[in-house]
């Protein structure tokens, strides 16, 4: 055996070792995961700040129960009809990690999605560690510091509250160390296979997290940007990283095709919801001494430390948004390497630096005091794919692996410092962090649905599961990973916009519990009724009883009743479950108002709505193909009552002119005949002149009525 292969075949040995002795610590750090492997998930509890993260245990869950039926099915991952039904959600922006359900598929298959993600908060945590080695390795060029260093990061009151509340996407903080790795390796050989490694990292953060995502991009212009600095292969470092961006960004193609395509299902923000975005923004901003604050959840401290942040908390209530504390035992050892190693390495405090002022957001907060002082992260915040994630305190994440560097550095140091009494660094620097990052308490919630569920996937149809929306939405894709039907929302880290939930009444009667309106200019007699349940096909309505008020539960019976469903057929007192008959085809065509039309104006026997500058009216076509669908309106425009100019509205569909109704001063029954494709079509109602009324509202034209139906059975006028 020659000296080369000798020592790379113990190299290879030295790394395996390090990865299982990773994986042997996760199992303490993740406990009571692995005695509960495919039936409970253990997340934290509660306490005084964090929540349980129970609801994102079910999401990510659920996460690899879909890839896996996908798979099963044959169909894209990324597309799924069983959420936000009938529409179906696109999943590009959810944090789907396929780079983890995939590979994590056969367990989801033999053993469930439990398993999966117990298995995945695992692997997460120890290929974080193993990354850090890495890269602290490359540096310190001592594997035990490196070792000492990832379990450091691995076991950091960060990942440790990231695991406390189910945020497994967060636990893979591993794919930026091995980026900075291969970037460190290219910077100090120039070997094409590190720009390979870094794009290869690149794409594995985008198949991972968005917000990592964004945090790799910080990382990689800072890196470029400082190390370009430099004349010296300059030329040539332009070029592999160009090389490297244009593989990462093949590689990553699928995803971000999709992104592209399905971004009409996202519109842009309102100027509103800007505003609620930057208020959500502040909350999820680090503080500056955020690096530096106590682990909250260290069983002997966990009082002290809730204490002495209580009057930071009660100024900024979002502590897991905030919370970005690296540890004081990788503290204390960075800050022995950044003083003996810290001007040789600046580049590394550049990319650290840079990252730590980002994570404050837009405005400095020391000790959960706002200051007023502006800071750069005002100045991007509305940049395009940073409103895909609100959390600047993440871009943090960043100044720990640079800690981890330096804490490597740091700890060879002081042991060759000490000579032979060496193990008297290692014994202090294993006491010191056994005490300040001992495991907090984390309590095993069993997954598993109600009996119900199970009965209902024997009786196959789409699922309204009440209540929806909220912050317990998780509940119903714990429920749908029973009885595997479509359900009406769910629980998506970045949801699509969904019109037949927020328009069509029907729809928010079943799932919100709400009445009907009893008369509208569109009519809600029982033809519409049963025209929109044809269409639907809602087959369950169950309604878990402790969670709505009572007198909302009382809209359900009558409504049923009109439905053809007067009485449950499953009734435990805490579950209540209808089944609904879906009326035979054909199907009548229906329409239900969008956005853009005024409240219901009443003069006892008439009643109207105004619209403004701009309305929408959804049209559904039940056929299987495309046709005619005639709209009638009933109309008069704004105006004073002698003016004779009409009032043109144009009738569009996806920005395309499909009819334009002449609408005069006095009131007049309209018939448009429009071709539509068939399932639901916005139409957008656009007239040609736009008043003000004396109250400042926007004023076009008035609507008494709107119909729609088949071209034969239309009413002569």
């Amino acid at each position: 055996m020659s000296d080369q292969f000798r020592r790379r075949y113990c190299r290879w040995g030295a790394h395996a070792l390090a990865f299982w002795a990773y994986a042997l610590l996760t199992v303490g750090l993740t406990w009571p995961a692995a005695a509960h492997l495919t039936t409970h998930v253990a997340a934290g509890d509660g306490g005084r700040f964090a929540y349980s993260g129970f609801n994102d245990a079910i999401q990510y869950t659920w996460s690899f129960w879909w890839v896996q039926r996908a798979l099963t099915d044959g169909q894209s991952p990324f597309e799924t009809a069983l959420l936000f039904y009938p529409e179906g959600a696109p999943l590009y922006r959810h944090t789907l990690m396929p780079a983890i359900t995939l590979l994590l598929a056969p367990v989801t298959a033999l053993a469930g999605p439990v398993a999966a993600y117990n298995l995945g908060a695992m692997l997460g945590v120890a290929f974080t560690g193993y990354g850090v080695f890495l890269l602290a390795g490359q540096y310190a060029r001592h594997d035990l510091s490196a070792w000492i260093a990832g379990a450091l990061v691995a076991a950091c009151p960060f990942m440790a509250m990231k695991l406390q509340v189910s945020h497994l996407n967060l636990l893979y903080m591993g794919w930026l160390a091995l980026l900075l790795f291969a970037l460190a390796r290219f910077d100090a050989t120039g070997d094409p296979r590190y720009a390979l490694l870094g794009a290869v990292s690149v794409a594995g953060v985008v198949y991972t997290d968005w917000y990592l995502t964004l945090i790799a991009g910080c990382l990689l212009l800072t890196w470029v940007g400082v190390n370009l600095w430099r004349p010296v292969r300059r030329p040539n470092l332009v070029r592999s990283y160009v090389l490297a961006g244009l593989l990462a960004a093949l590689m990553s193609a699928p995803l971000l095709l999709g992104l592209w395509t399905t971004s009409a299902r996202f519109p842009p923000f309102s100027e509103s919801q800007w505003i609620s975005w930057e208020v959500g923004v502040r909350g999820y901003s680090a503080d500056a001494a955020g690096l530096f604050f106590p682990s909250l959840l260290q069983p002997a401290w966990r009082g002290a430390a809730e204490a002495l942040t209580a009057p930071l908390v009660a100024r900024v209530p979002v502590i897991e948004g905030w919370y970005i504390a690296a540890g004081w035992t990788l503290l204390g050892l960075a800050s022995v390497g950044i003083w003996r190693y810290g001007r040789a390495q600046w580049r590394l405090l550049v990319v650290a630096a840079v990252g730590w002022v980002l994570s404050l957001g837009p405005e400095l907060r020391v000790l959960g005091v706002e200051t007023g002082i502006a800071m750069p992260y005002a100045l991007i915040q509305r940049l395009p794919l940073l409103e895909t994630g609100r959390r600047p305190n993440l871009f943090a994440l960043t100044c720990i692996l640079i800690a981890a560097v330096f804490a490597a550095q740091g700890l060879r140091w002081l042991l060759e410092r000490s000579e032979r009494r060496g193990w008297l660094v290692l014994a202090g620097v294993a006491l010191v962090a056994s005490i300040e990052l001992w495991p907090a308490p984390r309590q095993p919630a069993r997954i598993a649905a109600p009996a119900l569920y199970a009965a209902i996937a024997s009786r196959p149809g789409p699922v309204v599961d009440v209540p929806v929306g909220g912050d317990i939405e998780a509940r119903t894709l714990l429920h749908q990973m029973t009885h595997g039907q479509p359900i009406l929302r769910g629980y998506l880290s970045r949801s699509p916009d969904y019109p037949a939930l927020d328009y069509n009444p029907l729809v928010r009667a079943l799932a919100l519990l709400e009445p009907l309106p009893t008369r509208d200019i569109v009519a809600l007699d029982d033809d519409a009724l049963t025209a929109m349940q044809c269409f639907y096909r809602f087959r369950h309505v169950v309604v878990e009883r402790p969670l709505v008020r009572a007198e909302e539960f009382a809209w359900l019976a009558p409504l049923g009743a009109r439905l053809h469903a007067p009485a449950p057929w499953y009734d435990d007192g805490h579950f209540v479950a209808y089944e609904l008959p879906v009326p035979a085809p054909p199907c009548a065509a229906f329409s239900f108002l969008g956005a853009g039309w005024h409240g219901r104006e009443d003069a006892g026997e008439q009643i109207w709505r105004w619209m403004s500058g701009r309305a929408e009216l959804w049209v559904v076509n039940p056929a299987a193909t495309s046709g005619p669908v005639v709209l009638t309106l009933r109309a008069e425009s704004y105006g004073p009552a002698d003016t004779a100019t009409v009032n043109p509205l144009r009738v569009a569909r996806a920005g395309q002119t499909l009819a334009v109704a002449p609408i005069a001063r006095e009131a007049r029954t309209y018939h448009l005949v429009l071709t539509l494709p068939p399932g639901a079509s916005r139409l957008d109602l656009i007239p040609a002149r736009v008043a003000r009324d004396a109250g400042g509202r926007e004023l076009s034209i008035s609507v008494t009525q709107i119909r729609v139906q088949a071209p034969e059975a239309q009413d002569t006028p």
